[in-house]
Parts: structure tokens; sequence; C-alpha cells
């Protein structure tokens, strides 16, 4: 349960960090802000959070597929 509660903090450090605050004004800082000052957090931060979630997703099947060879 800490181990949760840790994971969220930590999460929402990651996305103040990338963010800065700018998604609690709503929709409306995607019209307000000029589109070359915002390109890279519309763009990358969604893409190198899949990228990260598939570098997990591979690291966890290794370590499965391991654990299940070492049973045989």
């Amino acid at each position: 349960m800490i181990r949760m509660v840790s994971l969220r903090t930590e999460v929402h450090e990651i996305h103040d960090l990338f963010w800065d605050g700018i998604p609690y004004r709503g929709a409306s800082w995607l019209r307000e802000e000029p589109i070359e000052d915002i390109w890279k957090q519309v763009t990358l931060v969604p893409n190198c959070g899949g990228l990260i979630v598939s570098v997990i997703n591979v690291l966890k099947s290794v370590v499965d597929d391991d654990n299940f060879r070492r049973e045989w």
C-alpha cells in the first residue's frame, strides 16, 4: 500500500516537471499558447510515456519468461 502511495506521488512529480501546471488551466491553454512553444509538450510527452511503458512491458516479459524457464 505504501508503494502505491509513493508511486502516485512520483507520477505527480513527473507530471508537474513536464507539464509545468499548464493542464490545470483546462483545454484553453492549447489555443492561448503559440504552437512553437507547446508542440514539444503536446507530442513528445505522450510518445515518451508510451515508450517508457513499452520498455517496462518488455522487461516484465523477459523476467516472466526467465522465471518460467527456471521452473522447468
